[in-house]
Order: C-alpha cells, then structure tokens, then sequence
C-alpha cells in the first residue's frame, strides 16, 4: 500500500489552480502578431509612399536639430550641451543608421515605424499575460487605430522610439522572471530615459513591479531586493557614462527642462518660439522649477492639480475619443471589480505615474503615446468580462468595442489624410532649384528647404520692415530668401512676397512652386529699400493676390473683395464683378465684396 508524506506534493496543483473570480485564460507566451505585423506594413507604406517630406509641426525638430546632431555623431563630435531637452539615444540611433547608409530623414521613418512595431507587440504581450488572448487582440487593434499613434509611427520624431523603449521595459517587468529580466528592463528603461527624459516615471514603476509581493523575481526563487539592485545596476550602466560625461562637460541632462520650466510648461502663447531666436534671459531666473517650488508652491500644486483633471478631459477628446474613454472606463470598473486576471494593481499604477508624471508639463498628444496602450488594455477587458456570461456577453463586449474602435479608424484616415494635405511638399519642388544656384545660406522660418537642398538655413525674423529684414539677411550671410504659405501663417507681415506680380527691390525670383505655394528669392543689390512697399493701395492689392493663392476661403474671400474694390476705383467694373462673384462664392456674407458687386452692377459696362 502506498502512503502519503504528506500534503506536499499538492501544494503545486493548489497554486495553480486559476482563482475563482476570473475566467480569463492566460496564454502568457502568445500576442497577436497578425495584428502588428499588419499595422507595421501599413505604417511602412505610409511612411515609404505617402510622407516624403515631414510636417512643418513636430517633425521640424528633425530639420532643425536632430539631423544635424547626427551628422556631428558621425564625425566624433558629441556636445553635451545639445541634450539639455531630450537625450542623446535619438540622434545617436540616427547616425547609427547612417552610418549603415541610410539617408538620415529615411532612417528617422524606418526608425518609427520599427519603435511603433516593438510598442504594439510589447503591449499585445503584456495584455496576452494580463487579461488572455482575446482581450489582447482587442487592445492591439485599438491602439493602432488610434489617430496620434499611426501619426508619430512614421512620422521623424523621438517620441515613437521612446514610447517603444518604454513599452518593452514594461513588458519585461509585467513578463519577466529572475534578476536577468529586471536587469534587461533596467538597461531599456535607461534607453527611453535617455531618448525622452520624460520616460524617467518608469522608475517608480519598477519599484512597484518588484516590489510587489509576489514578484517575478520571486517566481524565480529570487527576493524583492535581487530584482531591485538587477533593475538599479542595468539602469545604471547605462545611464551612469552618459551622465557623468554631461557633468564633466558642465551640463545635466535634462537642465534646460528644469531651468526654462516655466517656458516649456506654458499651456498658452507664452511658449510659442515663433518669435524669439532664443529663449529670453530673465526666463532662467523668473521660471526656473526650483524658483517656483520655492517660492509659489502652492500655486504650483494647484496649477499641477487643475491639468491632471484637464489633461484627462483632453484625453479623451483629443487623444482616443469619447468611444474608447468610455469603454475604458467600463472596462477598468470591471477589471477591478471582477478581479480578472493578473497585474491589475501594477499596470493600474503604470496608468496613473505616466499621467502624473507628465501633468507639470504642457499637454501635447505625442508626449501622452504611452497613455494610449493603458487605455486600450483597459477598454479590452470588457471581452472576458462579459464573455465570460456566454455569446450575449460576448456580443455585448463585441458591440462596446466595435462602437469605439469604428470612430477611431473614421478619425485615424482623417488626420493621416489631413498630415499628407500640409505637408510641405513646395520644399520637394523648390529644393533642386536652390540646390542648383550659387552658393549660400537660404533665409527660411523651418530647416526642411535647407535640409533638402543641402545648404544652411538662418532663422525668418518677426519685423515688418524690409530694412530689417534686409539687415538680418546680411548680418546671416544669407544670399537666399524662401517664402511659402507657412511663412505667410508665421509672417504675415511679408504676405506681398508670395505676390509673382511683382518683386521687392533687390529681390530676384529664382523659383515657384504653384502648389502648395511658395517663392524662392535670390538677395541682391538693394535689397531693403521699401519702394512700393511703402504704398499702402499697392501693399494691400499684393497682399490681396498672394491671399487668394496662398491662404484659407476666408482670406481669399477677403482678397477677391479687396481686388474687386481696386478694380472698380480704376474704372473696370467688369473685373470689379468678377472678383466680387468669386469672393461671394467663398463667403455669401463679404459686405465688401457684396457692396462693390452693387455698385459694378450699375456701371454701363458691369454686365
């Protein structure tokens, strides 16, 4: 007769055995990769076949800095004093690309496509581990769906590759067992750090994923304190060189953030760079975070207070839509309130340090990427929460997400649609132009013409006197001037320039680009006296012309009505009527235009 020693051979099956309040089938080695590696080709084509050139918005940090920081990389120079906003880890993925060949502005698409592809994979992994295989597909789905997301997958920018660091140092620590695994996402939190400073809230989820009781690290027969110092070492090692080399150089990565913190965190005009070459000096000392901590601190937390409610709303509006905000709401309520599945607490914790941590500054989209997979896991839940109550649940969860993934695709086609609509593709037309003239630096408001073109760009100054301008163009060396209709948003005081007319004196023009619309200008002898500048009549009816090519209906509308009254003071009624009919078409309600098509009317030749 065989005995027992004992109840110990049980106590593994005991452990095992699935808790009776979750019916979520674990599969923590499978994702769904058909999802990613659809969303990963169509992000590649996009970026291949429908972006050859990035907007004049976010992607203008690329021309501005990033390119050129990997140029300097790539010939052995690294300055420390470049990295006082983001870190070194983009540019120096940059020039590792280009060192392998690629052209830097091709390497910085396939570089987010690539960080876009690693993000969803390691979502779809830790929500296969947390709630199952269903919900994973589900949560997958949606963050590709979402508008931002699919923007910055291809898009020239640091902010997909940090999200993808941080997401896979996530994933290690939700997925990972042992000390090699908490070290591993130490070394990769140190990565997104460094690539964004922002992605520096993973440290305080890490100490909450290794610190929890029942930890990988344990899983793994090893303590809490082994995952931690793992975790502390992989960080350091990488983080400690860079650091102490910035130091040695006499800047802190990351001071800039910190010393200018009341410029960067201005949620209004105050921050727009539009018009200043630099940051103005008494910023340092005004609106630095430690002055404001010092002495306004309760401001500051009440002001830190207001954005986190603020930030939330804009969430929801802005980054993923009333439909997935209300789905995961639900499904967070139900998450927590069935207990299903694993890592509830951990990836409930991961939610609320990266939306506090990122509330002191101003709210953008593309800075809350790591938000959208926490709120898609949380929206997925809804499949094992009510398909676990048979095919009705199922339905419902079905119906529930359908209903928030359906306006999110609506959207993401908008934006994508509206991103190929801006881009500056007069730059692409004009570039080979500049590129053929003689020698020198090309005066524009973005880096993308000089980029392209190859030659130095020197910053558009705000001023509206021609002088001026003419004064910075010499005091630059630049021999060039490019005006486009994004010059004409951010300078409007020059709108005549995009008047093909007429030309400033000591102003050649060297190329056109019809559409979008831009001139390019060659500077020569003369160039800063006002001459017909100076004639408010002969101004106004340039600007009216450049209006009608260049800017939005409303504009137009208002130029066709400033041509349409020109031409009837110099007696041609039959263009006064013209000009008034197309401004009617674009605005039924221009007095001007309608008052000039009256009195047109009356003329003997206004038929």
């Amino acid at each position: 007769m065989r005995t027992s020693t004992g109840p110990t051979r049980d106590v593994p099956i005991i452990a095992n055995r699935p808790q009776p309040s979750s019916s979520v089938t674990l599969d923590r080695g499978a994702f769904p990769r058909g999802i990613v590696a659809v969303a990963v080709l169509l992000w590649l084509g996009v970026a291949l076949l429908a972006h050859p050139i990035g907007d004049p918005y976010s992607e203008s940090d690329f021309y501005g800095g990033y390119a050129a920081g990997a140029r300097e990389i790539l010939s052995g120079r690294i300055d420390p004093g470049r990295y006082g906003i983001v870190g070194p880890v983009y540019e120096s993925a940059l020039a590792l690309l280009g060192a392998l060949g690629l052209e830097t502005f091709l390497a910085a698409r396939l570089l987010s496509v690539a960080s876009a592809g690693v993000a969803l994979a390691a979502w779809g992994s830790i929500a296969a581990a947390a709630l199952g295989t269903g919900a994973a597909r589900w949560a997958v789905a949606l963050v590709a769906l979402t508008p931002a997301f699919t923007r910055h997958a291809y898009s020239a920018g640091t902010d997909m590759l940090a999200t993808g660091l941080a997401s896979a140092a996530l994933a290690a620590l939700v997925r990972g067992v042992g000390p090699g695994a908490a070290a591993y996402a130490g070394v990769i939190a140190a990565l997104a750090a460094l690539t964004r400073y922002q992605a520096l809230v993973l440290l305080p989820v890490a100490l909450v994923a290794l610190g929890r009781r029942r930890s990988p690290v344990g899983e793994a027969g090893g303590s809490r304190w082994q995952g931690l110092a793992a975790f502390a070492l992989g960080f350091a090692v990488v983080a400690a060189p860079w650091v102490a080399f910035s130091v040695s150089r006499g800047h802190v990565p990351g001071q800039a953030l910190v010393t200018y913190y009341g410029f960067y965190a201005a949620e209004d005009a105050s921050r727009n760079l539009q018009d200043l070459p630099a940051i103005p000096p008494a910023a340092e000392g005004d609106r630095s975070l430690a002055r404001l901590l010092r002495e306004r601190p309760l401001d500051l937390a009440g002001r830190w207070s207001e954005r986190a409610w603020q930030h939330l709303d804009r969430d929801a509006r802005d980054l993923i839509g009333a439909g997935l905000a209300v789905a995961a709401g639900l499904g967070g309520l139900l998450w927590g309130a069935r207990r299903l599945g694993r890592h509830r607490g951990l990836l409930a914790a991961s939610g609320v340090v990266f939306h506090l941590g990122l509330v002191p500054a101003f709210y953008s989209e593309r800075y809350r990427l790591m938000l959208v997979p926490l709120y898609a896991v949380a929206a997925a839940a809804l499949w094992p929460a009510l398909g676990s109550r048979g095919r009705a649940g199922k339905l419902m969860a079905a119906g529930l997400l359908i209903a928030a993934a359906a306006p999110l695709a609506a959207s993401n086609v908008a934006l994508q649609a509206r991103v190929a609509r801006e881009l500056p593709r007069d730059v692409l037309q004009l570039a080979p132009v500049l590129a053929a003239q003689p020698p020198g630096a090309v005066m524009a408001r973005k880096g993308h013409l000089g980029y392209h073109a190859g030659r130095e760009v020197v910053a558009f100054p705000r001023t509206g006197d021609p002088a001026a301008l003419a004064g910075a163009a010499a005091a630059s060396g630049a021999r060039y001037l490019y005006y486009s209709w994004y010059e004409a948003r951010l300078r409007p005081e020059f709108l005549c320039l995009l008047d093909t007319t007429r030309t400033l004196p000591g102003l050649a023009r060297v190329g056109v680009s019809a559409f979008p619309a831009a001139v390019l200008y060659r500077i020569g002898p003369g160039f800063g006296s006002a001459g017909w500048f100076d004639d408010p009549r002969q101004r106004a009816v340039s600007e009216a012309r450049a209006a009608i090519w260049a800017l939005t209906d409303s504009a137009a509308a208002r130029g066709h009505a400033l041509l349409a009254a020109d031409a009837f003071l110099q007696g041609d009624a039959r263009l006064a009527r013209m000009h008034a009919r197309a401004a009617l078409a674009l605005r039924p309600d221009e007095t001007l235009a309608r008052q000039v098509d009256s009195l047109a009317r009356a003329r003997p030749d206004g038929s």
